[in-house]
């Protein structure tokens, strides 16, 4: 997906839609399961204006089926840990002298908040608390899988 973006400005903003579509309903969980002092930075903000730069629209968001047993790390991990791939693409994108907005992709506060979570993500954990996460984490990208499908069109080739 990050390849197809990297200076084509409908498939960035296709990518931007994706983003959004996902972290949607992910933000409205992490409100619910994370610690409060704990949750993810939320970015939906910063992808609508970014999307509204662009002149698209918001898109629908992608649906949500949290399983019964959840840890927030799972969510947090998978939520922040995607900023290193925003981080790169960030780069390829100046490199290759793409236009268009960059709120999104540049946002320190996800990375920031991804190295103030590993050294919680690094104390030893419960056998329940790894089930947890790993159902929380695999939601996660089944999010991020289903508003693909939603708004991806592009990239299912």
């Amino acid at each position: 997906m990050a390849a197809a973006g990297q200076a084509d400005g409908e498939a960035y903003a296709d990518f931007l839609a994706i983003q959004h579509s996902a972290r949607t309903p992910l933000e409205r969980w992490a409100d619910e399961i994370c610690p409060a002092d704990m949750v993810p930075p939320a970015q939906c903000a910063i992808l609508a204006e970014d999307l509204a730069s662009l002149g698209r629209p918001l898109p629908e968001p992608a649906g949500l089926e949290p399983p019964e047993t959840v840890d927030w790390h799972g969510l947090a991990w998978a939520l922040a840990g995607s900023s290193l791939g925003n981080r790169a693409m960030l780069v390829r994108r100046r490199k290759v002298s793409a236009g268009g907005p960059d709120r999104f992709l540049s946002d320190p506060a996800m990375p920031q908040y991804f190295r103030e979570l590993l050294p919680t993500l690094a104390r030893p954990a419960t056998p329940e608390i790894e089930e947890g996460a790993i159902a929380a984490a695999l939601a996660v990208f089944a999010t991020f899988d289903e508003a693909l499908h939603l708004h991806g069109e592009r990239f299912a080739a």
